[in-house]
C-alpha cells in the first residue's frame, strides 16, 4: 500500500494543488455562468481541459512547475487517468467516470482505481444558489449502492458555484467529494443541501492530492481497475495527465506505451 507522504514532496504537492484548484474554479465558474446545465456538460468541460493540455494554461503551468521539483527518492513516473464511462455502462455500475492513479519509482509500483458519480447543485430558476440549494439526485441512492457493491472507493463529485451564501455567512464551495457510503446511509427525510453536508465532504483538491495521491484512498484490485477503466467497453474515452519527476521523456513515453498494452 502507498503510505502517506511516501513519494510526494512539498514542491510537487504545491504544483498539484495549484492545478486541481484551477480545475475546481474552472468547473465552478461554468456552473455559476450556466446554472441550468447538467453535470454531463460540466464533466465535458473537465474532459476537455484534460484532453487539450496545450490549450489549457493550468496544465502547462503544472508541467513547468513539476520540472523544477526534485523527487524525494529517485526518478518518479506518475499518471492520473480519467475515464469517461458511457451512459449504458453508468446505468449498470453507477459511476459515470473512473479515476486511475499509477505510480512507478525505484521503491514503489502501484495502480489503484476510484469510481465517481458527478452531481451538480440545483439553484433557483433565476440562477441563485445558497447553502440550502439541493442536490436533487442524491435522494436516489441506487447509484451509490451499485458503486459500493464494486468497491468502497466510490465517491460523488458535487459541483457547486465557487461561493455559497447562508444569510450573511459566506462559504467556499467549489467542487466537493462525498463518499458514496454517506449517500447510502442517508435517511430519506434529510435535506440533500450543502448546509446538511458540511463536514462530510472534501474539496476536490484535498481529495486528489491529500487522499488519493498521498494516502491510501483507491482500490488496487484488478476487477475494480477494469471497471474504473470502462470495463469491456470497446472504446472507452480516456484522458491521461502525466507527471514525470527526474525521468527522461523517452522513459515516460515507454511507460505510457506499456500502460496502454495492459488495458
Amino acid at each position: 500500500m502507498l503510505g502517506r507522504t511516501s513519494w510526494i514532496g512539498k514542491c510537487a504537492e504545491r504544483c498539484l494543488r495549484t492545478f486541481f484548484e484551477s480545475l475546481e474554479n474552472h468547473l465552478s465558474e461554468q456552473l455559476l455562468n450556466q446554472p441550468n446545465q447538467d453535470e454531463r456538460y460540466l464533466l465535458g468541460l473537465l474532459y476537455a481541459a484534460l484532453n487539450t493540455p496545450n490549450q489549457f494554461a493550468y496544465y502547462q503551468q503544472l508541467q513547468a512547475c513539476m520540472t523544477q521539483c526534485q523527487p524525494r527518492s529517485g526518478p518518479l513516473y506518475v499518471s492520473m487517468s480519467v475515464v469517461a464511462h458511457s451512459q449504458n455502462f453508468e446505468s449498470k455500475k453507477g459511476a459515470d467516470l473512473g479515476i486511475i492513479l499509477k505510480v512507478i519509482s525505484k521503491h514503489v509500483s502501484l495502480e489503484k482505481g476510484i469510481l465517481v458519480q458527478a452531481k451538480r447543485l440545483h439553484g433557483t430558476e433565476d440562477g441563485h444558489f445558497s447553502m440550502d440549494s439541493q442536490y436533487i439526485e442524491l435522494h436516489d441512492d441506487s447509484q451509490a449502492v451499485k458503486m459500493l457493491e464494486i468497491t468502497p472507493s466510490s465517491f460523488f463529485m458535487l459541483i457547486n458555484p465557487p461561493v455559497l451564501m447562508h444569510g450573511a455567512r459566506r462559504t467556499i464551495a467549489g467542487v466537493q467529494m462525498l463518499p458514496a457510503s454517506t449517500v447510502k446511509g442517508f435517511s430519506f427525510d434529510i435535506s440533500r443541501s450543502p448546509r446538511n453536508l458540511e463536514g462530510r465532504t472534501t474539496s476536490l483538491t484535498d481529495f486528489m492530492v491529500g487522499d488519493v495521491m498521498k494516502s491510501n484512498v483507491g482500490d488496487p484490485r484488478e476487477d475494480v481497475l477494469k471497471i474504473a477503466k470502462g470495463g469491456n467497453e470497446e472504446f472507452p474515452t480516456k484522458y491521461t495527465l502525466l507527471m514525470a519527476l527526474g525521468i527522461p521523456q523517452e522513459s515516460v513515453i515507454s511507460a505510457t506505451k506499456d500502460e496502454s498494452k495492459h488495458e
